[in-house]
């Protein structure tokens, strides 16, 4: 188990960035100086305590993309973590680990592959204040999601968590419960099916009516949804055995916050039956993205648990 130490009585502050998604030659383009001026952006006006990647670092045939990701996460000068998505992933359990050594080299990194039944970057960080524990952060390995048609329709199918990650994420939540933590946030790549539940459920208006200045009226979200904000444009249909471990974050009552990515023009937060599942802001313009739906997102949090989950939009159309 890792360890970050917060500054005494202030909240701890992460930035989440997702599917940066750049290839070995996009970092010479206005690719790539939208994703350091993101990046830099964000990091001056949050001032975060750690820098969270959830997944689709780069694409898994490209080893030079991810040395310069790790370059610019070194270059922040905060400390910084991540899990890998389902490109990343694609080239299998080797590529995947040789992808963790060339990324986590880098200064600042806080990381590690965990057990390889597991996958690989399956680790937990347990947040200090002054010798006390904060909040645990845990981060998992979601594996790699297939696309299949059926009738016409694009449907999405992930491998999800294995039965080895369950029996460690509840093993986790037992340590750290035996430690004095009583809360945590997991980050991953892939959402789990109850994302697309839980917007369903929340959905007030016509969801082609919803833009992303309407979605933080509370009018345009159900009870007991009103907190919600952010839209869904993307429609990816998760499919297939669900893997249980949502049913097992509510079993537990430990883990308040799912971070995830993924969908890279979706940026819907809900709270469903008490956990925050939060499709992170994406940061760039790398494989594909909206402009006005650039950015990170911000979660506070202390020992009492997760305070705030917000996005911080960057604006970066003088970049043409």
């Amino acid at each position: 188990m890792l360890k970050l130490y917060k500054e005494k009585e202030r909240d701890l502050v992460i930035l989440n960035l997702t599917d940066p998604q750049l290839d070995n030659n996009e970092w010479n383009t206005d690719a790539g100086q939208i994703l350091c001026y993101t990046v830099e952006e964000l990091i001056h006006r949050t001032n975060p305590d750690l820098i969270t990647v959830t997944g689709d670092l780069a694409w898994q045939s490209q080893m030079e993309s991810y040395d310069k990701f790790g370059q610019l996460m070194e270059k922040c000068g905060v400390p910084w973590t991540f899990v890998l998505g389902n490109h990343d992933n694609e080239g299998g359990a080797d590529h995947s680990r040789e992808i963790c050594n060339i990324v986590s080299r880098h200064g600042g990194c806080l990381f590690e592959q965990g057990d390889a039944e597991m996958g690989c970057g399956n680790f937990v960080i347990l947040t200090e204040e002054d010798g006390k524990p904060a909040v645990g952060l845990i981060f998992m390995d979601s594996h790699i999601a297939h696309f299949y048609d059926v009738d016409g329709v694009e449907y999405e199918r992930d491998d999800g968590l294995n039965e080895a990650q369950l029996r460690w994420y509840r093993e986790q939540v037992e340590a750290l419960e035996k430690l004095g933590c009583h809360h945590s946030a997991v980050f991953m790549h892939i959402p789990v099916p109850e994302f697309m539940t839980a917007y369903n459920e929340a959905l007030a208006v016509p969801a082609d009516a919803l833009t992303i200045e309407k979605s933080y009226d509370p009018d345009s979200w159900n009870e007991p949804y009103k907190d919600s904000f952010g839209i869904r444009l993307e429609n990816n249909n998760i499919v297939g055995p669900d893997d249980g471990f949502f049913d097992l974050i509510c079993e537990l009552g430990h883990t308040k916050a799912l971070i995830c990515g993924h969908e890279h023009i979706n940026c819907a937060v809900i709270k469903y039956k008490g956990v925050s599942l939060v499709f992170g802001l994406k940061a760039g313009r790398g494989c594909y993205w909206r402009p006005e739906m650039n950015g990170g997102t911000v979660i506070t949090a202390n020992a009492e648990g997760i305070k705030e989950i917000r996005h911080e939009f960057v604006e970066a159309t003088h970049f043409w």
